[in-house]
């Protein structure tokens, strides 16, 4: 259940993880004519590359607008 406190703004960004509640309440909003602007970011986890592709292929689909960020360097390695 999404719950909402007080009023929506025009302009929403969303991190959009390509799970089943990011995607729930970005049609909602969708829905709610507001214009919506997906984040995405890559932890390069197992299933990170799909996920990003899902978000991608949605956004393209949506005419939504998409930042992507990644994560840099050696997984598991600190710099």
């Amino acid at each position: 259940m999404i719950r909402i406190i007080g009023k929506i703004p025009p302009k929403v960004t969303i991190a959009c993880s390509g799970g089943i509640d990011s995607m729930v309440f970005t049609n909602f909003l969708l829905q709610g004519k507001r214009e919506v602007e997906l984040v995405y970011f890559n932890h390069d986890t197992k299933h990170g590359k799909d996920a990003e592709e899902f978000v991608k292929e949605y956004a393209k689909n949506k005419d939504l607008r998409l930042h992507i960020g990644r994560v840099k360097g050696t997984k598991g390695k600190r710099s």
